[in-house]
């Protein structure tokens, strides 16, 4: 037995031995097409070692159909193994298993039809070559037909170097497995090559299956250490290719060792060109993320942060490689994702948000402007009518004058009405919960009422039930609010009878109500006007809008406001015998313990349109400087203090003030808020400095504004301001702020 001879039953010994090595190994059925193949060899190596030993010729013919009956799928059995390696998917099956079983199957067919010694078309001239010592090799030509079978085998293997091509996108551990298995199909591939063309022996002897084991070895390495055939690594491979994230890795040096399409379009990448090359050169043009780069290197850890790429914006992760026992490693994975449509609706929605914030404040700010100059013109219409009331007037100017007031008080309400609603529906108003006393707010709320219910000859009664308690946490201003537009409404729309005003309370597992009734014998709302009486610049009939007046805001704001206040408004009626209004607010009880006066008297703040009879004038007689730029508003002023015993002296702005102030002494200064040159804002911070740098007596400020605006009396304290006063501007009202300055105080003591 020759070398040859033996090296080929060692091959098929080796192959056999790698087939159960690798099918032991891989357990699963994509190592199945490889597995053949390696049966393949070993059946090639074995019935070519048979053929050499072999002595005759018809056996040799014999031993050379079987054998090529079984390699004509060889080359099939390997692409395959390629195909799922590569593409993680089975390739024959179907139409294409058919398609290409068409060139083996039509050789099979020639290699057996004729009998021994195979087709012409296939092979013929078979003949024994022994030019080698010891060896008898059969010999043959190709037909038509074998060189249409060769051309269908190399158009197999190169398809297969193609699939394993390693790919720019693969990582290296991939790729170096694939040339692994590039180099061992390659070696089998050419070897075959070189017989075929008998460049591998004189004698014609096909050194192929005797190289099986090499090839076979390199391939086996290539499937068990860099797991090609493992569906894991290729399945991540499959993913990463597809990401819409840009990922590069870097080795310990810096250099980029992978990176998938997605980054290779950003960043410019052809073929394998940055791999092996320092990032910071490769992402020379990107001078932003090298510094991220070259920062992670100082401080390792996973870090996140944004950066601009051309016209993107990125969001990258720098993840730090760890070892197999947890160790830090200088190699990172780099991980980019597009955030710009995200950052562009951010941004349109900051800008959006931005605007609304300027509407919302420009809003803000008409509202103010709004009630200063409404205000203003009306503090002058009431002002000097009450003035006028108080001088000798014959019966017919007397009325004349109560005319104007009563007017100039209902143009009130309905500004504050208009006002309130445009609060509502910009969102701006704001509630102050704080205890109070119910029972005495509805009282003191409804007796401001009874005069008006007096003069139309009805009936007025109040019911406070003992259940209610004497402290509850509410609103009590915007509560008092919703019980006078109630109460106003059923007077306004009552002509016989009478209105009954009752309070409840109501205590359920959520909480305790507040249950307002207002109850009136007047002209009644039908079904469908109920409907829509709840609804803005509504009323149940145009031609009430005629007959009574009002803007028909009353009841959307007091709906308003009970829903602010946790509850809601409802009515019954019927048409021709009256209603009954009931709104419930959500409230909280307190200990009973005594209950000032203040936020009591809220009530009485809502219905501006009631003014107090004046009383005699304090004792008290007050040295005032009064800062106000409007000429009506200055003579109304020095016009109520005269009328209340007191020495004023008028300038036009807070400068001028602060002027005055240097120069003598004031028990009390009213500001008005807004003037030109200085403001009573800042006014009042100069008069706090000057005191406070001179030692001065503090002056006793009063802020008088035509803002009636929520928060305003706040915002003046917070400056500094010691009292404050809105317009329209009542005798009374001043009275008592007057009374409330310190040195008036100690002059009546006195």
């Amino acid at each position: 037995m020759t070398w040859q001879i033996t090296s080929l039953y060692l091959s098929g010994v080796v192959e056999l031995a790698l087939l159960f090595l690798v099918r032991g190994r891989l357990k699963t059925s994509t190592a199945t097409p490889f597995c053949l193949a390696l049966f393949l060899n070993a059946f090639w190596a074995v019935g070519y070692a048979i053929e050499l030993g072999s002595p005759t010729l018809e056996t040799k013919q014999l031993i050379f159909q079987i054998r090529c009956s079984v390699l004509c799928f060889y080359a099939l059995a390997w692409l395959e193994t390629v195909h799922r390696m590569t593409q993680s998917r089975a390739l024959l099956r179907g139409w294409t298993l058919a398609a290409a079983l068409i060139v083996p199957l039509v050789t099979l067919a020639l290699i057996w039809l004729p009998g021994p010694g195979q087709h012409e078309l296939l092979r013929h001239s078979f003949y024994l070559n022994e030019s080698t010592p010891g060896l008898s090799v059969l010999r043959n030509t190709l037909g038509p037909w074998g060189i249409v079978y060769y051309l269908f085998n190399y158009a197999v293997w190169a398809w297969v170097f193609v699939l394993l091509y390693p790919r720019r996108h693969q990582t290296g551990w991939e790729r170096r497995g694939r040339r692994l298995f590039l180099a061992a199909a390659a070696l089998g591939w050419s070897t075959d090559i070189l017989h075929l063309f008998g460049l591998t022996s004189p004698a014609g002897l096909n050194y192929a299956p005797i190289l099986f084991p090499l090839t076979s070895i390199l391939a086996a390495r290539a499937l068990l250490r860099h797991g090609l055939l493992d569906l894991a690594p290729v399945a991540r491979a499959a993913l990463l290719e597809r990401l819409e994230d840009r990922i590069i890795a870097l080795d310990e040096d810096g250099r980029i060792i992978d990176f998938n399409q997605a980054a290779a379009t950003t960043f410019g990448f052809t073929g394998a060109g940055p791999l092996g090359r320092p990032a910071a050169e490769a992402l020379a043009a990107w001078p932003a993320l090298v510094r991220l780069l070259e920062t992670s290197i100082l401080r390792p850890g996973n870090e996140r942060s944004e950066i601009e790429v051309g016209e993107l914006i990125l969001e990258s992760s720098l993840f730090v490689v760890r070892t197999s026992d947890g160790e830090h490693t200088r190699a990172r994975v780099l991980v980019l994702r597009d955030v710009t449509p995200r950052k562009v609706i951010e941004r349109e929605l900051r800008l959006a948000k931005e605007k609304a914030e300027a509407a919302e404040q420009a809003q803000a700010r008409f509202l103010a402007t709004m009630s200063h100059e409404i205000r203003t013109p009306m503090n002058g219409v009431i002002g000097f009518s009450q003035l006028l009331s108080t001088s000798k007037l014959t019966e017919e100017q007397r009325e004349y004058s109560d005319l104007i007031a009563q007017s100039g008080r209902s143009l009130l309400v309905i500004i504050d009405d208009v006002l309130d609603y445009s609060k509502i529906a910009a969102g701006r108003l704001e509630l102050d919960q704080v205890p109070c006393d119910a029972g005495e707010l509805v009282r003191q709320g409804c007796r401001a009422q009874e005069g008006r219910a007096r003069e139309k000859g009805i009936a007025f009664e109040i019911e406070i039930s003992p259940r209610v308690p004497r402290r509850v946490v509410t609103d009590p201003v915007r509560f008092g609010q919703v019980l006078v537009n109630l109460v106003g409404n059923a007077i306004k729309f009552t002509a016989k009878g009478g209105v009954l005003v009752s309070l409840d309370l109501a205590e359920s597992v959520a909480g305790c109500d507040l249950v307002l009734r207002v109850r009136d014998t007047g002209i009644g709302i039908t079904p469908e006007q109920q409907a829509t009486i709840f609804h803005p610049f509504i009323q149940a009939d145009s031609s009430i809008t005629r007959r009574f007046g009002g803007t028909g805001l009353g009841l959307s704001i007091s709906d308003n406001l009970c829903r602010l206040l946790g509850g809601d408004l409802g009515v019954e009626s019927t048409l021709g015998l009256g209603s009954v209004f009931t709104a419930r607010v959500r409230v909280a009880r307190v200990p009973d313990v005594e209950v000032g006066a203040a936020p009591v008297a809220a009530a009485e703040a809502v219905e501006t349109a009631v003014a107090a009879p004046l009383t005699a004038v304090p004792p008290a007689c007050l040295r005032l400087l009064v800062c106000e730029d409007n000429l009506s508003n200055q003579t109304l002023i020095r016009a109520m203090a005269g009328a209340l015993g007191h020495g004023v002296r008028i300038v036009a702005n807070g400068s001028e003030g602060l002027a005055a102030l240097a120069t003598d002494g004031y028990d009390a200064v009213l500001l008005d808020l807004e003037m030109p040159v200085m403001d009573g804002y800042e006014a009042t911070r100069c008069i706090r400095e000057l005191e406070a740098a001179t030692g001065r007596r503090r002056a006793h400020v009063i802020a008088v504004t035509a803002h009636a605006l929520q928060g305003e009396a706040e915002r003046c304290a917070a400056a500094g301001m010691d009292d404050f006063l809105t317009k329209p501007l009542h005798l009374d009202a001043l009275r008592s702020a007057l009374a409330r300055v310190p040195t008036a105080t100690a002059k009546m003591k006195a």
